[in-house]
């Protein structure tokens, strides 16, 4: 069955990594605990599952040292594509901070040139904000769950990267807030 971030919730149509293959989040459909990762790597884009390279063996330790069961785990990626950088190669063309910095520098860019020809810029949309509706749908549903099970505090979520955590909590800079509720 192929996943279709469509229906639930991205907005693939207005995202500038429409046409990319999406690392769809991975789960029991009542999980325990829900953790939200960076976007995909190069090892996870090409599995299809999120949180299967280095970061995922070191997830899988930290899971069984606190003896929590990964299959009791939702692990969603903030954003679902990996980007790519146009022009870029190495890797930089693949990390995502540096691709964040070129939709700023290009919008920038065209806001300057709009302004100039006196019309409205078209301006390239965050990944981050056209997968965020799905990730809050996901947030909600697990959370409603959660309460429903009778966990006054709804679920557990734990942030992996500063993507995550800035779609989570809207803080940027994880090691700043780590450790805080």
């Amino acid at each position: 069955m192929t996943y279709d971030p469509r229906k639930a919730g991205c907005l693939c149509d207005q995202c500038p990594l429409q046409g990319k293959t999406p690392v769809p989040p991975k789960g029991p459909d009542n999980p325990d605990i829900v953790i939200v990762t960076d976007p995909p790597n190069y090892i996870e884009e090409q599995r299809g599952e999120p949180m299967v390279g280095p970061g995922g063996i070191m997830l899988n330790e930290l899971l069984r040292a606190a003896r929590i069961d990964r299959r009791r785990v939702w692990i969603t990626p903030s954003i679902l594509c990996r980007s790519v950088v146009p022009g870029l190669e190495g890797a930089a063309a693949y990390d995502p901070k540096v691709y964040m910095a070129w939709i700023r520098k290009q919008n920038k860019a065209r806001t300057k040139e709009a302004k100039a020809n006196k019309t409205k810029p078209e301006l390239i949309n965050s990944p981050a904000s056209c997968c965020y509706p799905r990730l809050i749908n996901e947030l909600v549903k697990f959370d409603t769950q959660a309460r429903n099970r009778g966990e006054p505090n709804g679920i557990c979520v734990s942030a992996m990267g500063n993507y995550a955590a800035e779609q989570t909590v809207g803080k940027s800079g994880i090691q700043k807030i780590r450790g805080s509720p």
